[in-house]
């Protein structure tokens, strides 16, 4: 092996290692393990586990402990072979060795072995304890088939409850209310109609429910039958505390919208005790009712969100401001009319740039979807060591306009050149509106992955030709030394 290739294997293991940090390697199998009683100590899951099918007769078992309630989907993925060149299987034992499960092919002929909790009902919620995976070879004439065993913790979903939270704001005398009320509320097919007919369901009833800085939350389930595509509206009253159903009338009523989002209650129209606004529950973030037409107390509930923001121009003010596209719904806060800029005000055609360092939490990661079950066309990779080997590093220091205009910082850099990647790898480099090429570089790690197979492919072959070469000079050596006797 050249010394260049050397050289990157000592650095791809040396960043493998670091990887390593944030999740363990996958464990090899521990021979021998052909029957549930050698199948070793079992493990926690997820893990992968990795063994080899050889001779084509052998068997391997691995014994794992869940938690109850897991769910879990095991796949044999062959690293040597392919499913079609391959014809692994997969069976699923309790402690007693009772089969719970078995798989060929999923969900047909030529595919890889699957035990999937979406179509095997015996791998959902199981019972606390150990269980034990049986990786067989189902075509005999194939031998020594490596592959992986990957053991995954399933997370199925799970079926909605026709419950639903309303948040809302209660403001009395221009003050929030402060301690418990009494709720009545009502659904109903029309915005206006008090006819019994109209009515959907039976009405809920929220006895000396808290009231905390005007804010109230009410969990609301008026049946599974009660949302059935038709218009539907909330009617909401509200009393002092023991007083019982009924009291003063939040109204309008407000529309439910098919899909989460703010919505304001626009007026308490009259009421015996108090001025009660509040507002409209469909969205987690609740706004301020808008006011309440006649009461006996109060007059007007009107709530400014200005308020303690110092240096405001006068321009901008509730009636007379330019929201644009930012929006906030409970804890999400979202942008949709373009790129953000932190740092710059040009974000340089990227939906999302930062002039500087940028952190996140340690320990975390930056996620994709990885899944299988999200892919398709796929194909193994090839070639993947000598493409690394067609890039080289640099060290380097940016021209001022990139320093000014692209996001570029000072100071001695380490990077590669953009030309010479689009050489090797084209889908990583993309240009600007002026034509300079930046680099989205991607899939890193399985680069090195493949790269580090590629490099144990060929110490193995260098090491099986030293070792040839040794037989050959051992078996010289026999020969003169019987010629000598």
């Amino acid at each position: 092996m050249s010394q260049i290739r050397r050289t990157l294997a000592a650095r791809l293991v040396a960043v493998a290692s670091l990887a390593g940090c944030a999740g363990a390697f996958a464990q090899s199998e521990v021979e021998p393990n052909n029957t549930i009683g050698t199948a070793g100590a079992p493990t926690g899951v997820p893990i992968v586990r990795t063994g080899v099918i050889s001779p084509n007769t052998d068997v391997d078992y691995y014994a794992v402990t869940v938690p109850a309630g897991t769910s879990l989907r095991i796949r044999a993925i062959p690293t040597s072979h392919t499913c079609q060149t391959s014809d692994l299987d997969l069976t699923f034992y309790n402690s007693s060795g009772t089969e719970l499960a078995y798989n060929d092919d999923s969900p047909g002929q030529w595919l890889c072995p699957d035990l999937n909790p979406a179509t095997l009902p015996a791998m959902v919620n199981l019972a606390a304890g150990t269980y034990y995976i049986k990786v067989g070879n189902v075509n005999t004439f194939v031998n020594n088939i490596a592959y992986d065993l990957a053991i995954d913790v399933a997370l199925l979903p799970q079926p909605l409850t026709p419950t639903f939270t309303y948040q809302g704001r209660l403001l009395e005398n221009e003050a929030e209310v402060n301690g418990p009320r009494d709720f009545t509320v009502t659904l109903w097919n029309h915005p206006t109609s008090t006819s019994v007919d109209n009515r959907v369901g039976a009405p809920l009833y929220f006895n000396t429910h808290d009231v905390l800085n005007g804010l109230f939350v009410l969990n609301l389930n008026f049946g599974a039958q009660a949302f059935d595509g038709s218009e539907r509206y909330i009617e909401i009253a509200v009393d002092y505390s023991g007083q019982g159903p009924g009291g003063a009338v939040l109204g309008p009523r407000t529309r439910l919208s098919p899909a989460p989002h703010a919505v304001i209650a626009m007026n308490a129209k009259e009421a015996e005790h108090a001025a009660l606004a509040t507002t409209a529950t469909t969205a987690n973030h609740a706004m301020d009712a808008a006011m309440a037409d006649s009461a006996d107390v109060a007059n007007l509930a009107v709530q400014s969100y200005w308020s303690g923001i110092q240096n405001m121009p006068p321009a901008f003010a509730d009636g007379n401001d330019d929201d644009g596209p930012w929006s906030i719904n409970g804890s999400i806060l979202y942008y949709t009319g373009g790129g953000v800029a932190i740092g710059t005000t040009n974000p340089s055609g990227f939906l999302f740039a930062v002039n500087g360092t940028a952190a996140k939490s340690g320990g975390g990661s930056w996620s994709t979807f990885c899944d299988s079950r999200l892919k398709h066309d796929i194909r193994p990779l090839s070639g993947t060591l000598d493409k690394l080997l067609g890039l080289r590093g640099y060290t380097f220091e940016y021209n001022d306009e990139a320093v000014e205009k692209r996001l570029a910082m000072r100071g001695t850099q380490i990077g590669l050149m953009a030309e010479e990647v689009e050489r090797v790898f084209p889908d990583w480099v993309e240009k600007d509106g002026d034509g300079y090429r930046y680099v989205t570089e991607r899939a890193t790690t399985a680069l090195m992955v493949e790269a580090l197979r590629d490099l144990r492919v060929e110490k193995d072959a260098a090491l099986a030709e030293k070792q040839r070469q040794i037989d050959a000079l051992e078996a010289r050596l026999r020969r003169i030394e019987e010629s000598m006797k």
